[in-house]
């Protein structure tokens, strides 16, 4: 079972939870289409994976588009 949940939006990217069986990561990543927090959402594109909140959400700042 998978859970993707967004949790920040900036311009066409977004912050998502991952939750997969045990495991938990954080994915930066271009949205599919509009998206706001706490959307449950099927896919991403071009995804940047973390373990740590705190490094994903400093990758999502520093994001250039």
């Amino acid at each position: 079972m998978e859970t993707k949940i967004v949790l920040a939006v900036k311009g066409e990217s977004a912050l998502y939870l991952f939750q997969q069986y045990d495991k938990t990561e954080f994915v930066v990543a271009y949205t599919n289409g509009p998206v706001k927090i706490g959307d449950y959402v099927e896919s991403w594109s071009s995804g940047h994976y973390f373990y740590n909140l705190e490094d994903a959400v400093e990758y999502l700042k520093t994001r250039r588009y």
